[in-house]
C-alpha cells in the first residue's frame, strides 16, 4: 500500500467499528440510531454516577451543618455546588450532543491500558482490540467524526472538499 494513499471507508469502518451509513449521518450533523443509543449509555453512566456524588455530598453538608466550624460549611457547600453546575453541563451535553470534525492524519497514540487515536492535537479513545490492529500511522489525512472525545466515524478526506458543515474542534 502507498504511503500516501488513505484507507478506503469500507477499510476504515472494519478497523474502527462502524458502518458507512453512520457517515453520511455524521456528515449532515446527525447521528445513527445505534451512535444514538451508544452515546445514551456512556452518558447515562456518567450522569447517575453525578447525581450519586451530588448526593452524598448534600447529604454530608446536611449533616455536618451543625457540628463543622461555619467556614468549612461553607467550603463544602461551594464545592457541592460547583459539582452540580458540572451535573448540569454534563447533564446538557448528554442531551444534546453535537457532531464534530477533527481533520489531519491519524496516529495510533497511548497503550494497551490507555488506547487511543491522535488526529492533530484531538484525542480519541478507542477499544483495545481495534487498538492492537492498527499500524502506528495510517496513510493520508482523514475526517474524524466525534461528539465530545468519543469517536463517531472516520473517512478519507478529499483534495478539494472541505467539511462546511461541521463545528471544527479546535
Amino acid at each position: 500500500m502507498p504511503e500516501s494513499r488513505a484507507l478506503s471507508l469500507d477499510q476504515l469502518a472494519a478497523l474502527f467499528g462502524f458502518a458507512p451509513e453512520d457517515v453520511a449521518l455524521n456528515r449532515q450533523g446527525c447521528f445513527s440510531l445505534r451512535q444514538r443509543q451508544d452515546l445514551l449509555y456512556r452518558n447515562l453512566g456518567v450522569v447517575v454516577r453525578s447525581v450519586s456524588v451530588l448526593l452524598l455530598g448534600i447529604i454530608l453538608a446536611v449533616t455536618l451543618r451543625t457540628r463543622a466550624d461555619p467556614a468549612e460549611w461553607w467550603v463544602l457547600v461551594l464545592l457541592v455546588s460547583f459539582g452540580g453546575l458540572l451535573l448540569i453541563i454534563t447533564g446538557w451535553r448528554a442531551l444534546f450532543p453535537t457532531v464534530q470534525v477533527a481533520v489531519g492524519p491519524v496516529v495510533r497514540a497511548g497503550n494497551s491500558a490507555d488506547p487511543h487515536v491522535q488526529v492533530g492535537e484531538h484525542e480519541f479513545r478507542i477499544a483495545r482490540r481495534r487498538w492492537q490492529r492498527l499500524p502506528p500511522a495510517l496513510p493520508g489525512s482523514y475526517w474524524v467524526h466525534h461528539t465530545s472525545h468519543r469517536l463517531l466515524s472516520i473517512e478519507p478526506q478529499p483534495v478539494s472538499d472541505q467539511p462546511s458543515r461541521y463545528v471544527r474542534a479546535e
